[in-house]
C-alpha cells in the first residue's frame, strides 16, 4: 500500500541534493513497509528479521515475530477485540 511519496527538498548543491534524495527513498520505504495492507494471512516468506505482524484469529488478535528462523508467536500478547462508540 503505497501512500503520498515524500519529496526532498531542492537544493543548489548537488552532494547535499544527492544526500536527501537518498534519505526520502529511504524514509518513503520505511513508510510504505509499516504501511501494508492488513490481512488474516501471514505470508511466510515475508518480512524481515525484527518485523512484527497482527494476526486475527476469529475475535482474537496474536502478534507475530520475524526471528532468523522464521515468524514465531508471542503467546503472552492475545488481545480481545472491543468496540467503541
Amino acid at each position: 500500500m503505497s501512500i503520498s511519496r515524500k519529496l526532498p527538498p531542492r537544493i543548489n548543491n548537488r552532494e547535499l541534493q544527492r544526500a536527501f534524495a537518498d534519505l526520502y527513498k529511504d524514509i518513503n520505504s520505511i513508510v510504505d513497509y509499516l504501511n501494508q495492507n492488513s490481512s488474516d494471512k501471514v505470508d511466510f516468506h515475508k518480512g524481515k528479521e525484527g518485523s512484527v505482524k497482527i494476526l486475527q484469529d476469529g475475535n482474537n488478535y496474536k502478534v507475530l515475530y520475524k526471528a532468523k528462523d522464521g515468524w514465531v508467536e508471542d503467546t503472552s500478547a492475545t488481545f480481545n477485540i472491543t468496540k467503541r462508540q
